[in-house]
């Protein structure tokens, strides 16, 4: 559920849903792996912040917007990737696993 919030709220796609399509129109995307953003995506994201972050991001010079929407997207997508590795500890009937509980702390 919060994968797919997280993927609608930046357009998150897959870069093989988009070989076969017709690229016209398309803005410039920021890639990872098998995913890539929409830059203009990110860019209203920063917007809808508020106003500080609007206000940093404004006054940046081009080279350095550049850099921060590259790694907001990386991180972004670096996040949806490591969230489809979290597993539930739950037996067979789907019930709070009791035993085998994994340390919290190294022992």
């Amino acid at each position: 559920m919060l994968i797919n919030t997280i993927m609608t709220m930046f357009n998150i796609e897959m870069i093989e849903e988009l070989k076969g399509a017709d690229n016209k129109g398309v803005g410039k995307y920021v890639n990872f792996e098998q995913w890539h953003i929409n830059v203009d995506s990110i860019v209203a994201h920063i917007e809808d912040q508020g106003l500080f972050p609007r206000q940093c991001y404004e006054k940046l010079d081009v080279v350095n917007q550049e850099f921060i929407i590259k790694d907001i997207g990386i991180f972004v997508m670096e996040l949806i990737i490591d969230l489809q590795d979290i597993k539930a500890e739950r037996d067979n009937a789907n019930k709070p696993l009791n035993s085998n509980v994994p340390p919290v702390l190294p022992t």
